[in-house]
């Protein structure tokens, strides 16, 4: 947490740790581009299969296709009722027998209206045309119920006389409508009809009504003739049933159009990867940044200037690739100069500086990483100084040994320590240890 505001050291941090960021964001990538790459070739396949059911339904069930398409004359899938009304006109009224024109029409017209509905004429209906409509029923069902009309449970309602009943059409009402009306008409003129879902049948049966219920008329007032003049085709949508939704979606029998093909599961793999590379980036800041905040281990110069021992070089413990830029980048945000070669010029400098002191007795190299680690640059001390005078002396931390051999040879101590192995708090007690003991400690070097 002391480094928390220094953007420098962050950087310097996160740039250590650029292996975990870029397994988070491959990671990342990966997961976005597969997820949506899976999921679009589900729907791929699932499109394909639906291509091939749909051609296999169009190869069966011929009687029951015929039987939808007759049902479907007007044109539309969707169910819709369909109201045939023929414009009757009233003609050559015989006063004499009935009375006066005016009062003439009155009754004429107020006859159709009221005896629309009688048994006589309703039965006629029934007789010629119930099974007919009552086909038509199961099929519009079935429509209203796929539309979301309907309930499941009326799908199985039976058809019934008096629903058939209902769908006659007198002045645009149904005929109990049209009989409870008490309406003076000055017009000769009067409309008679029949809707349901298929307008070929309710051309019929409308025709079939206006005639019968005309011939009755006239059997029973007489003195008058009529001509059917114009028909009328309204067109209007169903009544959804309380609790449902409808869903005016097109038909299933309707092919599918086929937007999902391999190109486009790959363009869309791609921006997956894309946007899950910058969704990992975002995830990698906050690990890293959390990583900063708890680390115990040191990893960046400025943790090693708060021990108050003289940092005498800094570089890179093996030369690999790219070691030269590594070295520019953290001269340039930690400061100090990076060694690139290895260490061996960190070796020369330290074998300098002892010479300058006119060290001429054993020096201890110690510290708290490993042991490898730190006799790897005890041999590019000895080969720098061309003599052994630099000992490996094992840390403090896990072994008290070392002051035994500072007493016995008055030696001054060298410290190793490399970032993001080493516990800041082992440094710490190390450098007290020695301190306690008097120990010469000559300086640290950082390695990394």
């Amino acid at each position: 947490m002391d480094n928390f505001y220094d953007i420098n050291d962050f950087i310097v941090f996160a740039f250590r740790k650029w292996k975990t960021i870029l397994c988070v964001v491959i990671l990342a990538a990966v997961v976005f581009a597969g997820n949506r790459a899976v999921s679009l070739y589900g729907d791929y396949r699932a499109q394909a299969e639906s291509v091939q059911a749909d051609a296999a339904d169009e190869t069966e069930g011929e009687d029951t296709a015929a039987a939808q398409d007759a049902s479907s004359e007007s044109g539309f899938e969707e169910p819709m009722w369909i109201k045939v009304q023929n414009v009757v006109e009233i003609t050559d009224i015989d006063s004499e027998t009935v009375g006066t024109e005016a009062g003439t029409l009155s009754s004429i017209i107020d006859a159709f209206r009221k005896l629309g509905g009688t048994e006589s004429v309703m039965n006629t209906m029934y007789d010629r045309w119930f099974e007919q409509e009552s086909q038509e029923y199961q099929l519009r069902v079935e429509k209203l119920h796929d539309y979301g009309y309907i309930l499941d449970k009326e799908v199985n309602y039976p058809y019934t006389r008096n629903e058939f009943y209902d769908q006659f059409l007198v002045n645009g009402r149904d005929v109990d409508a049209a009989m409870s009306l008490n309406i003076a008409y000055e017009e000769n003129y009067i409309t008679l009809g029949f809707k349901s879902t298929n307008e070929a049948l309710a051309r019929e049966i409308a025709d079939d009504y206006t005639e019968t219920l005309a011939s009755y008329i006239q059997e029973t007032i007489g003195g008058f003739s009529y001509n059917v003049i114009d028909t009328s085709v309204l067109y209007d949508l169903p009544t959804a049933t309380s609790g449902t939704q409808s869903t005016r979606v097109a038909s299933s029998s309707t092919p599918a159009v086929n937007n999902i093909t391999m190109s486009y599961i790959a363009v869309q793999s791609v921006k997956g990867m894309v946007w899950g590379g910058i969704i990992g980036v975002l995830i990698a800041g906050v690990l890293i940044l959390l990583m900063y905040m708890m680390t115990r281990r040191v990893y960046v110069l400025s943790d090693m200037r708060k021990y108050d021992v003289p940092l005498l070089g800094m570089g890179f413990l093996k030369k690999k690739g790219f070691t030269k830029i590594r070295a520019r980048f953290h001269s340039a945000m930690e400061g100090g100069n990076w060694d690139a070669t290895g260490c061996k010029k960190t070796a020369k400098h330290v074998s300098e500086i002892a010479a300058a002191k006119e060290i001429e007795g054993t020096i201890l190299v110690t510290g708290t990483c490993q042991e490898a680690q730190i006799r790897r640059f005890v041999q590019a001390l000895n080969a720098a100084a061309k003599s052994e005078k630099f000992v490996y002396a094992e840390s403090v931390t896990t072994s008290a040994q070392i002051f035994k051999k500072i007493r016995e040879n008055d030696a001054p101590v060298l410290i190793v320590e490399m970032l993001g192995d080493s516990l800041k708090d082992n440094i710490a007690y190390e450098i007290s240890e020695l301190k306690k003991q008097d120990a010469d400690i000559l300086g640290m070097l950082v390695f990394e």
